[in-house]
């Protein structure tokens, strides 16, 4: 019970702008090291799941991956549709654009924990995040 107090004063003094990012990076990196360790020692290290009634089989490596940037791909497959773009700026703008959404999302949660949590500001910020879910949601669909 120590250890857990411990972490959860850790993690109220650090800045969730730079420790979401960070854990993006770091999925990134746990992504392409089990990408690696799966095509040279461990063949069986896949995941098969099932998507709209169809079979998909993957190496874990790269599931965790696509998971991890996944905000990028909704926003920047959205342009895609109207600007052709090549692989490489493609997967590097789809990189800074998941960093970017996870950026932004540590600094509001660091505006939230430094406003205090009253009861009339948590309404507010569930209000601000519905919309933004709302506008997002139209923007992907629409």
């Amino acid at each position: 019970m120590k250890s857990i107090n411990t972490w959860v004063k850790v993690l109220r003094k650090k800045k969730l702008k730079i420790l979401i990012p960070g854990l993006y990076a770091l999925g990134l990196i746990a992504g392409f090291f089990l990408s690696i360790a799966q095509a040279l020692f461990l063949p069986k290290l896949t995941h098969c799941f099932m998507l709209s009634g169809a079979k998909f089989c993957a190496p874990l490596g790269v599931i965790i991956t696509l998971v991890a940037n996944l905000p990028g791909y909704l926003l920047v497959g959205r342009v895609e549709e109207t600007v052709e773009l090549s692989n490489n700026v493609s997967i590097v703008t789809v990189m800074l654009t998941s960093l970017g959404i996870y950026y932004l999302i540590g600094m509001y949660l660091d505006k939230i924990k430094k406003e205090g949590l009253t009861p009339s500001v948590i309404a507010k910020y569930i209000i601000i995040a519905s919309l933004f879910v709302l506008g997002f949601l139209l923007f992907i669909l629409t």
